[in-house]
C-alpha cells in the first residue's frame, strides 16, 4: 500500500494528467452506487452492494482529501451536463 505522501502524489498527478482521469474516477464513484438508498432483496446482494459502495466512498474521500476543488469542479460539470440534457 502507498503511504499518505505517495498516495497524494499519485492521485494529484493522475488528476493533472488529463480530463479523462477525472471523468473515469467520477464514473467509478457513480457506478459504485455509494449514494444508493434502500435495501437489496437478499442479504448477499446487500453485502456486495455495501462493499461496492464503500469503495466508491473511498475514491470520493481521496478527492475530498487531496483535490477538493477538482471534485467540486467535476460535480458542477455533471450538473451542467444534466441541465443541458446530455445525461
Amino acid at each position: 500500500m502507498l503511504n499518505d505522501e505517495k498516495l497524494k502524489e499519485a492521485f494529484t498527478n493522475t488528476l493533472n494528467g488529463s480530463k479523462s482521469a477525472k471523468i473515469l474516477l467520477k464514473h467509478f464513484i457513480d457506478k459504485s452506487g455509494c449514494f444508493r438508498q434502500g435495501l437489496a432483496r437478499d442479504e448477499r446482494t446487500e453485502i456486495y452492494n455495501r462493499g461496492y459502495g464503500d469503495f466508491g466512498l473511498y475514491i470520493r474521500a481521496l478527492f475530498l482529501q487531496y483535490a477538493p476543488e477538482t471534485y467540486m469542479e467535476i460535480i458542477k460539470e455533471g450538473v451542467n451536463e444534466y441541465d443541458n440534457g446530455s445525461n
